[in-house]
């Protein structure tokens, strides 16, 4: 008899498997769309680093899939955290109106008391009515079952947060960009610049190199000498020198955030 290796043969723990992976993955990148695409609306830099996006979720199964492929969202859209939120009340401000195209003729006189008394409904009077399709509201001494239809909902993103929506997923992006973000924000930009530099000069990626800078921005030197250690490791520098002035060639001038950095580096040679 010939011997058969089960290993060979598809399981249906590997198709499940397989099933949950892709399903991970889907949401990753919807999540990782969302947030590129609000980054690119607001003017906001992959490179500037954000505190946290705001995900509705109500669904374990859906939040514990977004979990298990969180680190690789976070790194993907550069975010320090994901918060998970109950419903889209914390990120989301919904304001009633009166749908005057259906409702004006419908209600007469009463369409402005019908106004006033829908722009005082509360966020959780707004929910209800999603819910139910309709509301019961007092109007003129009457007490009306308005229709969900005779209401527009006017949705508006909180202060310093913008919101997307797509295919069922919600995303809100924390824009607060604090002192410490923008610092890092400002390393990872010198580190791309300086990498440029680097190739225009035709250095190989394992020279390494002694590395100048000057600048007249106090607060960007500030940020840089902050992040020290880790500039020195990406741009492959063996030291690293400040300086007011910086006479002879320059091999780069970089800007970030109009501010300019001026460059000098040359290659190390090793003593060894």
């Amino acid at each position: 008899h010939e011997s058969v290796h089960l290993t060979t043969f598809p399981t249906v723990h590997d198709a499940y498997c397989d099933l949950t992976l892709e399903g991970q993955m889907e949401k990753a990148q919807k999540i990782s769309s969302l947030v590129h695409a609000l980054r690119k609306k607001h003017k906001v830099r992959v490179r500037q680093p954000l505190q946290k996006i705001l995900l509705p979720m109500t669904n374990p199964a859906e939040k514990e899939q977004i979990q298990a492929v969180e680190k690789l969202i976070l790194t993907e859209v550069n975010i320090k955290e994901i918060v998970y939120v109950e419903d889209t009340q914390a990120i989301v401000h919904k304001r009633a109106r009166p749908n005057f195209q259906v409702a004006g003729k419908k209600y007469g006189p009463k369409i402005k008391a019908l106004d006033q008394a829908l722009t005082e409904m509360r966020q959780e009077d707004i929910q209800q009515l999603e819910k139910k399709g309709f509301c019961n509201l007092s109007i003129a001494g009457d007490t009306l079952q308005v229709p969900r239809e005779d209401i527009l909902l006017i949705t508006t993103d909180l202060p310093g947060w913008a919101v997307a929506s797509e295919g069922g997923m919600t995303v809100a992006l924390d824009l607060e960009v604090s002192p410490q973000l923008q610092a890092e924000g400002w390393v990872r930009e010198a580190i791309n610049k300086l990498q440029h530099v680097r190739k225009e000069q035709g250095l190989a990626v394992e020279d390494k190199i002694q590395l100048t800078l000057s600048t007249d921005s106090v607060n960007l030197q500030k940020a840089l000498q902050q992040h020290e250690a880790h500039l020195i490791e990406e741009v492959q520098a063996i030291t690293l020198t400040w300086k007011d002035e910086l006479k002879g060639d320059l091999q780069g001038t970089i800007e970030i955030d109009e501010q300019r950095l001026l460059v000098q580096l040359t290659v190390h040679i090793s003593t060894k």
